[in-house]
């Protein structure tokens, strides 16, 4: 499912229709959901989960659920891979199995591991944009209201935990052994890793490897945040010696297979560099171990259909796992056209140069060289062609403008993979001239990216103004990140974006990306920095409620902004003004210092249950038009209220900039009546609005009466 269309997933839509807590399967009911499902219960049963020294309060929660709403077979079964005599991780922890049994083992638990952080970054920001509509708990068991942190640092803390217990006594890594390492081209090298047991990996898939031979540094908490508190502060010392050694990614290249189509060894290409990782592995003696970890990038798969058509497009060593697509396809006997661009710097520095020689005498594939310091080539069927000019990757691209416009007339998938800096320029390339659908663009872009000096320097009120769909700001580590051309791209979808825009969003980031599968997000993000920001123009107690407005805002309008051609029930919505009110008012109550009751802003939630009757109402008597229709209406008439609380909570943003002098008894004065102000506005507007509901329903009974009158007059003698 893809998070990017709101048009297929919004996770308010989901929050409000989707069960609290997973039941039972039957005929006509939703299955269980998250990790309360079966599926995830009899894995944990497998792995020995129950054997782990701490019991973690989620998995509690969970095992709960499971005893009280599984079906008594499913239960049985579970209980049943869960008896310690049948235990795979105590047979394993006992030593009774060989070497290569307990790297598989161990390699399922790994995957395992994989699964659930990638369901945990989901859970983060489609729970967290949830709970903020009005739900209260997960599927798996997390609770909104059991501890005062926000609900996303709760589950965050409690899904960290849980991944933490089912690693428990298995190492983070597996031990596989360097087999070769040979220069492919002038500034690459191809790295052989042969593994201790057979692996489900594929080219462009990840390994990440960790540049030291201490098992311990692999294992050690790899994340400098601890996850199992939700505290976002670091926990261990600076000092290098004892810092977790972090992994690098690389893509897989070649994959030779054993039985089953498993992999036994991979050839990774690897950009020679002065980093850590690469003089690693350039010095490490061939036959030593590596620690390494597969990582699963379907993200990056080639498509399943050999007849599907491919643009690639590469820089330097990252033309491997490319060189990985190529090789598969020449095994089908029908194959779909390909282009491959690849950037290097002169004919002597592109990788795999003669195996792409022989690749394009098999496959209906053209190469072509942007080589920064030579003139361009084009490589067809083992034949080169020196072209006239120096083009860069992008001019080449245009270059062959026919060629790539009739592969994605065919419904080409497009591949990225190099630098940042690389994926940058290919993506707008491709974006500005073609019409490409999301969902066949594939990049996979690591390194450090390019940073122009960011100068400029806004206010904590210049950020907070940017916090809209049309224009999204973000703050991390003092620098503000434009992420408005990232809204299409973004994995998760807008809407996460939505919930940090305007702020200082450091906590959540880290919440999200601090594990080793977030390599490149920082320097993806640098590509967007257009400067930083200036904190001492406002007090920290007005920063505070600053962020609360926004913050209020951001919810707003994530539970009323949905995809333009996506159907609302108004059940969606139906609360959605009374959660805002209830966060003004808590914005009010954390501003003012004065505990008077008088100063209490007004309780709209009468008049706002007034308007959800008489919408309900209107939705099930009015008869004249569709439900489509109705609801429709009905929607144009919280539309209108919601924009008065835009507008109200746009004016109490602006005027803290105008909070002078005597702070808090401006807060007490100012602030505190443009609220009172604000609520008299709406609550009429909201009167208002339930009158011509009322009318419109009268006339209709009243026409209905006349219509059965007129009926009876015409039919009785």
């Amino acid at each position: 499912m893809s998070f990017r269309d709101l048009g297929k997933f919004d996770p308010v839509i989901w929050g409000k229709s989707y069960p609290e807590i997973g039941r039972p399967i039957t005929a006509n009911g939703l299955a269980n959901s998250g990790v309360n499902s079966p599926l995830f219960h009899a894995v944990d049963a497998f792995i020995g989960m129950h054997q782990t020294s701490d019991e973690d309060e989620l998995f509690r929660q969970q095992r709960i659920r499971r005893l009280a709403v599984l079906p008594a077979l499913v239960r049985q079964f579970i209980e049943a891979l869960a008896e310690p005599e049948h235990s795979v991780r105590s047979y394993v922890n006992n030593g009774r199995v060989s070497p290569c049994a307990a790297a598989a083992f161990d390699a399922l638990v790994h995957s395992y591991i994989w699964l659930l952080e990638k369901h945990r970054i989901r859970a983060i920001g489609t729970v967290s944009i949830a709970s903020a509509s009005g739900r209260v708990t997960t599927a798996g068991g997390a609770q909104l209201e059991t501890s005062s942190l926000y609900f996303s640092q709760r589950l965050n803390a409690q899904m960290m935990q849980s991944m933490a217990s089912r690693l428990a006594t298995r190492p983070r890594s597996m031990a596989a052994t360097l087999v070769s390492r040979s220069p492919i081209g002038r500034r690459a090298i191809a790295v052989t890793l042969h593994f201790p047991c057979l692996l489900p990996i594929r080219a462009g898939d990840r390994v990440l490897v960790w540049p030291t031979a201490d098992e311990d540094a692999c294992t050690r908490e790899e994340c400098l945040f601890d996850g199992a508190n939700g505290d976002p502060t670091p926990t261990t010392p600076t000092t290098p010696a004892i810092l977790p050694v972090r992994p690098r990614h690389y893509s897989v290249s070649k994959v030779t297979q054993g039985n089953g189509r498993l992999a036994q060894q991979v050839t990774l290409s690897v950009a020679d560099s002065e980093g850590m990782s690469v003089r690693f592995l350039r010095e490490r003696p061939v036959g030593q171990s590596i620690r390494i970890r597969a990582s699963p990038a379907p993200h990056f798969w080639p498509p399943a259909e050999p007849q599907t058509p491919l643009l690639l497009l590469g820089q330097g060593a990252g033309v491997g796992p490319f060189l990985g697509f190529l090789t598969e396809r020449r095994a089908s006997p029908t194959v779909g056209a390909i282009i491959l661009i690849l950037a290097a710097r002169t004919i002597g520095d592109v990788p795999y140069l003669s195996d792409l020689e022989v690749l394009s005498q098999t496959l209906p594939l053209t190469v072509g060289l942007a080589l920064s310091r030579d003139k361009c080539r084009i490589l067809t069927q083992g034949a080169i062609a020196h072209q006239s000019r120096i083009m860069r990757a992008q001019d080449l691209l245009l270059h062959l403008q026919e060629d790539t416009q009739s592969l994605l007339r065919q419904g080409a998938h497009v591949y990225v993979c190099g630098s940042v800096d690389f994926g940058r320029s290919m993506r707008t390339a491709l974006f500005t001239h073609w019409y490409l659908q999301e969902d066949r663009y594939h990049e996979e872009c690591h390194g450090r990216a390019t940073v122009s000096e960011t100068r400029e320097s806004f206010t904590l009120l210049d950020l907070a103004q940017h916090n809209q769909p049309s224009t999204i700001w973000i703050a991390l580590g003092g620098v503000i990140y434009d992420l408005t051309p990232f809204r299409g791209t973004h994995p998760g979808g807008i809407k996460p974006l939505i919930e940090i825009a305007g702020m200082e969003a450091d906590d959540r980031f880290r919440q999200v990306h601090s594990g080793d599968d977030a390599q490149g997000v920082i320097a993806q993000l640098s590509l967007y920095a257009i400067g930083t920001i200036e904190k001492r123009s406002m007090s920290s107690r007005l920063r505070s409620i600053l962020r609360d407005i926004v913050d209020c805002q951001n919810v707003l309008t994530n539970n009323t902004w949905f995809a333009s051609d996506r159907p609302v029930p108004f059940f969606v919505i139906a609360e959605s003004l009374l959660v805002t009110s209830r966060s003004i008012a808590r914005i009010q109550r954390g501003a003012t210092t004065n505990n008077n009751s008088l100063t209490a802003p007004e309780d709209l939630q009468p008049i706002f249950q007034e308007l959800k009757t008489e919408c309900w109402t209107f939705l099930r008597d009015y008869m004249d038009i569709s439900l489509d229709q109705k609801e429709k209406q009905v929607f144009a008439f919280y539309s209108s209220h919601w924009d008065e609380f835009h507008g109200l909570l746009q004016k109490l943003k602006h005027s803290l900039g105008s909070a002078k002098g005597d702070e808090l008894g401006w807060l007490n004065m100012v602030f505190i009546e443009m609220i009172h102000q604000g609520f008299r506005g709406i609550r009429q507007s909201v009167e208002r609005s339930v009158a011509a509901l009322r009318q419109r329903l009268a006339k209709q009974r009243l026409l209905c009466l006349m219509r059965e009158r007129s009926f009876y007059s015409n039919t009785c003698p």
